[in-house]
C-alpha cells in the first residue's frame, strides 16, 4: 500500500521538475513585432525610440534590444546589416567584428555577426547582431552581456532571435 503513494510523490515531483516555465512574450509598443523568449528574461523599457523591444535576464547581466526599419529603405538584408556594423564599430573604442554568417531564424535567411567593444570606462563586452528579414521589415536583434559572459553564451544568444516574429498587420 505504502509503495503507491510514494511512486505517486515521485512521479508528481518529476513532472513537476521537468515542466519548463512558459517564459515571455514581450510585443514592441506598435504592436509590430514579438519577441518570445524562455525563462531567466524579463521585459525591459525600452531607452530610445528606435528601440522597439528590450529585455534583460532577470540578474540585469544580458541586455537584448531589437530595432527594426522598412524594407523600403534598404537595397537588402545585407546592406542594411554591414551599415549597423559599420557605424557601431566606427564609433567604439576597441572594437572588433566577425561575420556575417549566414544562418536562419524562423525558416528565413538571417545574417550573424559577432561584436566586441569597450566602453569609454573601460569595460569590455560583447554583442551577437542578428539581422532578420520579415514580410516587410529589416530587423537587428542585438543581444549584450559582459566579455566574462558573451565567449560561452554567444551560441545560445544567438539562438534567442528565434523568438523574433513580425505580426500581421491590424484590420
Amino acid at each position: 500500500m505504502r509503495k503507491i503513494p510514494a511512486l505517486l510523490v515521485v512521479c508528481l515531483f518529476l513532472s513537476s521538475t521537468l515542466t519548463a516555465d512558459d517564459g515571455s512574450t514581450i510585443t514592441s509598443k506598435d504592436g509590430t513585432l514579438t519577441l518570445e523568449l524562455p525563462s531567466g528574461w524579463k521585459q525591459g523599457e525600452p531607452s530610445n525610440k528606435e528601440t522597439l523591444i528590450k529585455a534583460t535576464t532577470t540578474d540585469g547581466q544580458v541586455i537584448i534590444n531589437v530595432f527594426s526599419t522598412d524594407k523600403a529603405d534598404w537595397d537588402d538584408l545585407a546592406a542594411y546589416a554591414k551599415h549597423t556594423v559599420e557605424s557601431l564599430t566606427g564609433r567604439e573604442q576597441k572594437a572588433t567584428s566577425t561575420g556575417p554568417v549566414k544562418m536562419e531564424v524562423g525558416g528565413k535567411p538571417a545574417l550573424r555577426y559577432d561584436v566586441t567593444l569597450s566602453s569609454p570606462s573601460g569595460s569590455r563586452y560583447g554583442e551577437v547582431l542578428v539581422f532578420t528579414e520579415t514580410a516587410t521589415r529589416f530587423n537587428e536583434f542585438a543581444c549584450t552581456g559582459y566579455m566574462s559572459k558573451f565567449k560561452e553564451a554567444k551560441d545560445s544568444w544567438a539562438k534567442l532571435a528565434n523568438g523574433l516574429n513580425e505580426n500581421p498587420p491590424k484590420k
